[in-house]
């Protein structure tokens, strides 16, 4: 239904769950559901924001990922099929500092597809004017071999410091980092006001509730945290999956006693049918 329709703006929260899928077997660098959809709808969309509150910091090439849905239907962002952006392994050492390019050349290719904007930087500026693209086309397809002297052995090797790569690239040209701290420093949140304990002007009115950093349990809590293990190391005996079980067995009890009791049903449901199914 959505995809029979185009938009004006499109947002999607949680973004980071929208990406290859991973893991092994031949489906394993596929889109996932999510987002072959969205690769789909930004066909369909005239502006695309992509928030996420969680770095990407497992796996960089995530992030390439969502770049991929900004450039689906709005080239300027990586350019077109041709374009080296997409190799997120030669453009991450590039980016990072970690390899340089050695010619005007290499430069030419990395910077033409997609052609910056006019602002980013005054090489970019002169090379558009000189060229007569104007700033709402962001690829030339000229070869280098095609540009005359000027932009090939003046204005390009302005390009070949190790900095200018890590200062122009479509990462920082399309993505906005903002932090809470940020956004209540300019009045955009609200600061929340959060006291850390101890706290260390006033150590001896809380100082007997803790135990170094940390506040001791109460008795029934400490009772569910050892039948919760207790009934983990059972588990054991008719699954493998039992370390994972503990984990999320003791994350539920720290929620309430009630999530822990319904997840232990849970699981000893799906055990028994298994062994039925077997």
């Amino acid at each position: 239904m959505l995809l029979k329709n185009r938009f004006g703006t499109v947002i999607l929260d949680e973004a980071h769950k929208a990406r290859i899928r991973g893991g092994l077997g031949d489906q394993a660098s596929e889109p996932n559901n999510l987002m072959a959809f969205m690769l789909q709808i930004g066909r369909r969309t005239r502006h695309l924001v992509l928030g996420t509150a969680t770095p990407i910091q497992t796996n960089v090439r995530e992030l390439w990922d969502l770049l991929g849905i900004l450039n689906s239907g709005a080239e300027f962002v990586l350019g077109d099929a041709l374009s080296p952006w997409h190799d997120h392994e030669q453009a991450i050492p590039l980016i990072t500092g970690q390899t340089q390019v050695t010619s005007e050349a290499e430069v030419w290719h990395w910077l033409s597809n997609p052609l910056p904007p006019s602002n980013e930087h005054h090489t970019v500026q002169q090379i558009r004017d000189y060229l007569s693209i104007d700033n709402k086309s962001f690829g030339y397809s000229h070869r280098f071999e095609d540009l005359d002297y000027m932009i090939q052995s003046l204005w390009l090797s302005e390009c070949m410091t190790p900095s200018f790569f890590k200062e122009n690239n479509p990462i920082l040209r399309h993505t906005v980092l903002r932090k809470r701290k940020q956004l209540e420093d300019d009045g955009l949140l609200e600061r929340v006001g959060v006291n850390t304990h101890p706290i260390k002007r006033n150590l001896a009115q809380y100082q007997s509730r803790f135990v170094g950093l940390g506040i001791p349990t109460n008795t029934p809590f400490q009772v569910a945290y050892e039948k919760a293990e207790e009934f983990s190391k059972l588990l054991q005996s008719r699954t493998r999956a039992a370390g994972f079980m503990k984990s999320l067995m003791l994350q539920r009890i720290c929620s309430s006693f009630a999530s822990g009791l319904k997840t232990a049903q849970k699981m000893l449901k799906h055990t028994v049918l298994t062994k039925t199914r077997i």
